[in-house]
This record gives C-alpha cells, structure tokens and sequence, in this order.
C-alpha cells in the first residue's frame, strides 16, 4: 500500500503539472491585419481517394492570400484513385496547387520520404504539413501565419481532435487523443517537449535544412513529427511553441475497427525506444511505469492483497486529475465530455499502454496498405 501510494502521489503530481502548463499557454488570437509569410502545405497522402478532396475543399476556402500559399500533394504509391481525385480537383480549382510523386530515397520510405519530397519543392518560407483524412477550418492558415509572426517561433505544434462518432469505442478515443494532445502541448510549455502531431505542423523551411531534416531516424517508419520537434528544439532552445487557437484545430478519423486502431497504438509505439534526449525517454518510461502500477494494482486488489478501499482510494486519485486535465482540455476545444466513455477508458487505458510499450520492438503491423516493421 506505502508504495502504490507513492506511485499515485508522484502520477498526482505529474498531471497537476500538465494542468498548470495547460493553463500558462494563452489562447491566441489573429490580429485584424493580414499576415504576410508564404506558406507551403504538404499533404502526404496513400490511399486518400475517398477523403483528400474534402480537405482540398477546406484548403479552397481558406481566409488567406492565395498569392501567398501552396499547395502540395504528394502522392506516396497510392493503389486507389487519390492521384486522379487530386488531379481532377486542382484542374477545376483556383488553388495553386500541384500533385507530386513520392520520389525514392536510398534510407528515406514511406510518409518521410513523401514529406522530404514535397520540401524540396516547396516554395514557402513556413512548411504546413498535415494527413489527407483531415479537415481544417477557413482561418487555419491564418491563425499559423499570424502565430509565426508574432512569435517568431521555428516550429508550431497546433491542436488536433479526432471527428466525434456515434459509439463508445470513437468516444473514448475521443476522450485518449484529446489528453495526448494537451499533454504534448503542456510539456513543450514546460521546457520539454515531447510529442506533437503532423497532421498539424509547421515549421520553417530552412530550419528543418538546418537540422538536417529526418537524418537520424530514417529507419523509423514513424515520428516524422516528434523526432522533428526534438531536433529543432534541441538545436534552437525556445523556439518551438503550441498555438492555442480554435480556429487552428484540425480534425481527423480516429480508427473504425479494433484492427485498425491495433495497427495505429502499435505505429505510435514504434517510435519510443528510438528518442534520444534522455528528458524524453525518461517521460516514456515514467508514463508506462504509471500506467504499469495502476495494472498491477487491479491485480493485487483482485488476489486480494488490497482492500476495497485502498483500491478506490488510490484509482480515485487518479480518475480526479485526469479528469480536471481533461475537462481543461476539452473547455479550450469546446468539445464534448462524456463520462461513461471516460469512466471506462480509466481502467482499460492502463492496460494497453502497458501492452504497446512492452511490445513496441516485437513483431510487424499494418498501415495503409503496407507491412511495416
């Protein structure tokens, strides 16, 4: 009991701390002028046929200078008919925009390969990146423009949420993604940052050649993004921030199937035992050593070596601040908070992360289309 009471104490603390660098970020607001950096957006997309040309729509109708942006799709080998959707769309479209083919790379594969390939033609003084199943609102582009601006940051890690569906299972990980991003969001205020999401990115395009782009982790089919943000925040202290800004939300799917969101955790997982700064292994391995303990405590509270209300005591200090990290989370959004899917996701949760970070090294998964490693 002393020591899953320690346990909880520190994972108390943890999480009031991403609560208090949650609420240090302030909510951004665009200035009424129009800003004036030319902006790339680069959408690697395989397999996009039924979702690109929503997004490419959103993209039409964005509140910024189509002087000023492009538009840059690239196609990473598709087998469906993304590349004939996109080319059809930009030829009835005022959009500057330009379908490429994913160019081959002696170490590069796969979506960092499709990114690489879309930078080196970009025009832009400020690279946007995000996923062909996404959907952005008209004044996303600006909001990041005027962030930049303003702020003078390298990178931008902006909030995404998945598309809320009907049912539990898109519920909770509704409820799951939201908490990760306002977690990678909270610890890049602290000074450590941690994880982003590519699906709503940007950056500057002579500091990624500054840094030397993906170099380092090619042979990671993942973490595009977070292995990105490490870099230039190790090489440039400071200058990576979050925009906290509704009008920069991107929303996208969350997994249909319990296949599909399998092969996702799985690819996400794939990346954590290849950090490099030991303030970000550390995290890791205290995130799945949380979770570790609260398994181990359903199990000893099972054998019956923990009381009834030892159990409660120490799963309800876990269930009130995520809850109140949450629910901040979620009042920023102005999205939906639906107790039955958080109730159950606090006691499955630490069960798969446990089981993804034990197993992030094992055996292949599946994702669009390919069997990765």
């Amino acid at each position: 009991m002393v020591f899953f009471s320690i346990i909880a104490l520190f994972y108390v603390f943890f999480t009031l701390g991403l609560y208090y660098y949650w609420s240090r970020i302030s909510v951004f607001k665009f200035p009424e002028y129009p800003p004036h950096t030319s902006l790339s957006v680069i959408i690697p997309v395989r397999n996009e046929a039924e979702n690109i040309g929503l997004l490419l729509k959103d993209i039409e109708k964005q509140n910024y200078p189509r002087s000023l942006f492009e538009v840059l799709v690239v196609n990473d080998f598709s087998e469906d008919q993304t590349a004939q959707v996109v080319e059809d769309f930009f030829r009835n479209s005022c959009l500057n925009g330009k379908l490429i083919q994913t160019a081959v790379f002696d170490k590069l594969q796969g979506k960092k390969a499709a990114l690489v390939t879309g930078i080196k033609q970009a025009s832009g003084t400020l690279i946007l990146t995000t996923d062909g199943d996404c959907r952005v609102g008209k004044d996303w582009l600006r909001s990041i423009a005027a962030f930049y601006e303003e702020k003078g940051f390298k990178l931008i890690t902006a909030p995404v949420f998945f598309i809320k569906k009907p049912g539990l299972f898109s519920r909770m990980q509704f409820l799951e993604f939201s908490t990760l991003i306002g977690a990678g969001a909270a610890t890049l205020q602290a000074g450590f940052p941690s994880m982003c999401n590519g699906a709503n990115l940007a950056f500057e395009k002579k500091t990624f050649a500054e840094v030397k782009g993906y170099a380092g982790n090619e042979a990671v089919a993942s973490g595009d993004d977070e292995f990105l943000l490490h870099k230039i925040s190790k090489k440039f202290p400071g200058k990576s921030g979050f925009l906290k800004s509704i009008e920069a939300i991107v929303e996208t799917t969350a997994p249909a199937t319990i296949n599909s969101f399998y092969n996702q955790r799985k690819r996400w997982a794939s990346k954590w035992a290849f950090y490099k700064n030991p303030a970000n292994k550390i995290l890791a391995v205290c995130v799945f050593a949380f979770n570790f303990c609260f398994v181990a405590l359903l199990v000893f509270f099972l054998a019956g070596l923990l009381s009834l209300p030892e159990f409660l005591l120490l799963y309800a200090s876990k269930f009130l601040v995520e809850f109140v990290f949450l629910y901040k989370v979620l009042l920023f959004s102005k999205k939906e908070f639906n107790w039955m899917a958080f109730i159950i996701l606090q006691f499955i949760y630490p069960f798969y992360v446990s089981f993804f970070a034990i197993t992030n090294k094992a055996g292949t998964y599946y994702w669009k289309g390919r069997i990765l490693k």
